[in-house]
């Protein structure tokens, strides 16, 4: 966890509206069915209010019918899990892992094959959207077609298209959004 975020509570509190303080810091909870991302389909990441760190892809997103956004992964390191005992309950917190800050819990009773349902906070989100497919015209002598696959992720590629003409290549990929 960094605590430049901690040191600068100030800061927080003149940035933030007071319901997304009391959530995000002070390990509130927002009515279900209030946020703006409960019933959110659009493609893109899901990254913390506070410091920008990406924590969910849209592809884990599942409606639950619990008011929350629901998300059945988060992205790998992105966050970090306490046992909560509040409330009378026996719940794991959901934090940032790059700021500590709240974002939900996550419960084994999710309705996707993982079986895991996050259920987060839309204050504690921000959503930010990606373009599926980019296309690209690039200078190149070579008369080659080709099919590359990165090792990071199996789901981006880039594909390399040259024309008759051999002096302009038409180069389209897909971004996956774990990157």
């Amino acid at each position: 966890m960094n605590n430049k975020y901690i040191k600068n509570e100030e800061a927080l509190k003149k940035r933030l509206t007071s319901e997304e303080y009391a959530v995000l810091r002070d390990k509130g909870t927002e009515a279900s069915f209030s946020g703006v991302y409960a019933k959110t389909n659009e493609a893109g990441m899901y990254a913390c209010k506070v410091c920008g760190n990406k924590l969910f892809s849209s592809d884990a997103k599942f409606d639950s019918g619990t008011g929350w956004p629901s998300f059945d992964s988060a992205l790998p390191g992105a966050v970090e899990y306490i046992t909560d005992d509040s409330h009378g309950m026996h719940r794991t917190e959901v934090v940032c892992a790059t700021c500590g800050s709240h974002l939900g819990h996550v419960f084994d009773d999710g309705h996707t094959p993982r079986g895991k349902r996050y259920c987060i906070n839309s204050v504690c989100l921000e959503h930010k959207k990606h373009a599926d497919l980019t296309q690209r015209t690039i200078s190149i002598n070579w008369r080659v077609t080709f099919f590359l696959r990165t090792r990071k992720c199996p789901d981006v590629f880039i594909l390399c298209l040259f024309p008759k003409a051999y002096q302009k290549a038409l180069l389209v990929w897909r971004r996956c959004p774990c990157l």
